[in-house]
């Protein structure tokens, strides 16, 4: 069965190359859902606490980490500013809510 109807763009596959043309794509598809769905929820509070802290803190985030404790998640973020101070900013993950920053003394 051609895959166009102009003969001279046909291109005839045999049914193994067939087969093997759908199994990968159904392989790359299925490995993109898993990889969708198996990303943390609390990655998106990392976004809104990144734009809670650039107007005060501005620098670039080194290091993003989600941690939870006592059912509480909290975002830390590692701000190496452009003059080399280092600060550490920890947000509430559902409200976004700066809750402390802690400036790093680099020896």
């Amino acid at each position: 069965m051609p895959l166009f109807e102009d003969p001279e763009m046909s291109m005839s596959m045999p049914m193994p190359a067939r087969f093997a043309l759908i199994a990968s794509i159904c392989m790359v598809s299925s490995v993109a859902f898993a990889v969708s769905y198996f990303v943390p929820p609390t990655s998106r509070y990392i976004e809104s606490c990144r734009h809670a802290a650039a107007t005060p803190y501005p620098g670039e985030v080194k290091v993003a980490s989600a941690r939870e404790a006592a059912g509480a998640t909290q975002i830390h973020l590692y701000i190496e500013a452009r003059d080399g101070r280092e600060t550490v900013v920890v947000c509430d993950g559902p409200t976004g809510r700066i809750v402390r920053a802690i400036a790093i003394d680099t020896p």
